[in-house]
């Protein structure tokens, strides 16, 4: 049986993990998936021997559903909780760097939606403050769209708690930030609390 990397029963797959008990010689594990631009799932897989969790169809073993009707943002915020949950509890794939990659390939995922290419290199970067002469506190070199964009994604979740949206009651939210990025086809500034953000030809 080959191993289901990209899709499964008509959801694209974004992230899975699958871990082998030294003990029974079994395999457990779990996947996240998304279709239709706001629906997510978090798949229990198949318990075995094999190292795919998937069935001959593509089916799993059972599934928590993110597609009520929140936006896309909601309900997978919604869903990755559940996967980490899910990933420390029952499947026990955790590891002390497992939710830092779910993040960081949702981020690439993210990347990957809306324009995608884009005539100019752009670097990404921010700073605290509104200041046009401040310093960044995070840059890159310029890079291609879908790369600088998957940057721009790690600087706003990696800086939300520095952004003191709580003493900035007028701002975007971080989902506005979130599409801003997303949709971005060049160049672009924003502000999310306190801090400033950029997409900006190098």
């Amino acid at each position: 049986m080959s191993t289901r990397t990209t899709a499964a029963n008509g959801w694209q797959i974004i992230h899975q993990a699958r871990v082998k008990d030294p003990r029974t010689g079994e395999y457990d594990g779990q996947w996240l998936g998304w279709k239709d631009d706001i629906k997510w799932v978090v798949g229990r897989q198949f318990r075995g021997p094999w190292t795919d969790g998937f069935d001959e169809f593509g089916g799993w073993a059972s599934s928590h559903y993110f597609v009520d009707s929140y936006s896309e943002h909601q309900n997978r915020v919604r869903a990755v909780k559940d996967y980490l949950e899910m990933a420390e509890r029952t499947t026990h794939v955790w590891t002390s760097v497992f939710e830092q990659q779910v993040q960081e390939t949702i981020d690439r995922h993210l990347a990957g939606r809306g324009p995608t290419e884009s005539s100019a290199l752009l670097a990404a970067g921010w700073r605290e403050g509104p200041r046009a002469g401040g310093s960044a506190l995070g840059s890159t070199v310029p890079l291609k769209l879908t790369d600088a964009k998957y940057a721009l994604l790690g600087y706003l979740r990696g800086t939300q708690a520095s952004a003191h949206l709580d003493i900035t009651p007028h701002s975007i939210s971080y989902e506005q930030a979130e599409e801003l990025i997303v949709g971005a086809g060049g160049p672009i500034r924003f502000e999310f609390g306190r801090n400033t953000y950029w997409l900006s030809e190098g």
